[in-house]
């Protein structure tokens, strides 16, 4: 099972109790995890996913229950995963320009 359809009790309430969100993210950590080792290299991986969860829990009030918790949380996983790669493109752009113009 994905978990993707998790209805489970773990749901932060709307004031961000930190003993649910705690739940949540035992629960979800370990997936989400391994989605963003896959997609990034292994020394950024663990500070990704507390990105990822820190995101959340900022951002918990616009959570509006129309998909499941982990859905919503993977999604701004992909995100982060997304702007990882455009600071990567910045920075190989950035240097591609300044050794042109070195020559």
């Amino acid at each position: 099972m994905s978990g993707a359809h998790d209805k489970s009790t773990g749901y932060p309430d709307e004031q961000g109790d930190k003993q649910s969100f705690e739940i949540t993210y035992n629960q979800y950590r370990e997936r989400i995890h391994k989605y963003l080792s896959l997609k990034v290299n292994s020394g950024s991986t663990e500070d990704l996913t507390q990105q990822v969860f820190l995101k959340a829990m900022e951002k918990i009030q616009t959570f509006k229950g129309n998909s499941s918790l982990f859905t919503w949380i993977f999604k701004i996983a992909q995100n982060i995963v997304k702007n990882e790669y455009w600071g990567f493109y910045f920075i190989a752009l950035f240097c591609r320009l300044h050794l042109v113009r070195d020559l």
